[in-house]
């Protein structure tokens, strides 16, 4: 392949066309973060890059550095074809596609994020877990991993380990059954507390491992929309989709 080329591991997060014949590709890699590559001739077709051109091809990469990143060659390890076939779950994944891109930083090692939605999109295709908790889940893990996590055990007032009773995302954490409940604050069960705690601490490989009773499900849900919407300042375009779809 000559010096100028490099090879990565990565997932395809987004596939534009150009031009007539051509994709620009964003991939988020476990070496280099998200970087931006051309594939040449990727709709003529008889290309090689025809089926690995696309979104949640997972891989690996070999490029050519140069001005740009173009496309030499794939190795692709899971198309992830099955999405084409649920609605449901692609809604879902392409929503992790692009909150995965906008928490990655380009030039920057990100192994833990891509093996953060390898995972979650193994996990919407398995169908063991309610795809509310997945998403909830994922959401939960991406701010864990950005560094943008709360106490979820420790009263944010008194310090106590007790008796934990509401989320308060102003406070940046819990507030236990001693105080009265801050304005803005969630009502939060102990099964909710011990999913968050769960999440914020197991391997990437582990957090889809439990599922949740009816009555803590949603309580887990309304914690995590709540304070992921906070943290978050981006406005993402497949949410919309998301919550229009289902």
């Amino acid at each position: 392949m000559g010096e100028d080329a490099i090879t990565v591991t990565g997932m395809v997060l987004s596939a534009i066309p150009i031009g007539d014949y051509d994709k620009r590709l964003t991939i988020l890699t476990r070496e280099m973060g998200k970087i931006q590559v051309f594939a040449r001739g990727a709709k003529r077709p008889k290309s090689s890059f025809v089926a690995a051109a696309n979104p949640f091809v997972y891989g690996t990469f070999t490029l050519h550095a140069g001005k740009n990143y173009n496309l030499a060659k794939v190795s692709v390890k899971r198309y992830f074809e099955e999405f084409s076939a649920n609605l449901d779950a692609l809604l879902y994944g392409s929503y992790f596609l692009e909150v995965a891109g906008a928490y990655c930083v380009e030039g920057q090692e990100s192994e833990e994020l891509l093996k953060l939605l390898y995972v979650s999109a193994a996990a919407l295709l398995k169908g063991l877990v309610p795809f509310p908790l997945i998403r909830r889940i994922f959401e939960w893990k991406v701010l864990v991993l950005n560094g943008e996590y709360p106490d979820v055990t420790t009263c944010a007032i008194c310090k106590s380990r007790e008796n934990i009773a509401y989320f308060h995302t102003a406070q940046n954490g819990v507030v236990c059954a001693d105080h009265k409940a801050p304005l803005g604050s969630i009502p939060i069960l102990p099964g909710a507390v011990y999913a968050l705690d769960f999440v914020m601490h197991a391997p990437v490989e582990k957090c889809y491992s439990f599922t949740l009773s009816e009555e803590v499900l949603p309580n887990f849900c309304d914690v995590v929309r709540d304070y992921f919407t906070a943290r978050s300042d981006r406005h993402f375009k497949s949410e919309a989709m998301l919550e229009k779809g289902l």
